[in-house]
């Protein structure tokens, strides 16, 4: 594992930490995946929706 500053720990299955984890972060980078991945990129729009522009917080490209 990569040495971290701070771990954070969520959830029993794959996916379970996003809810957090948009929390922590300003932009987001989805680069294909399946369900998972983009229920994370409508978590982080969701908690964006007051930002003015998300075209250079987000990307999103189809693998």
């Amino acid at each position: 594992m990569y040495p971290v500053a701070k771990s954070i720990i969520v959830g029993d299955r794959f996916g379970d930490e996003s809810e957090v984890f948009v929390i922590y972060i300003d932009a987001l980078i989805r680069f294909g995946g399946g369900p998972q991945s983009r229920r994370g990129v409508a978590l982080f729009k969701d908690r964006s929706k007051d930002a003015p522009d998300l075209t250079e917080r987000l990307i999103e490209v189809e693998g």
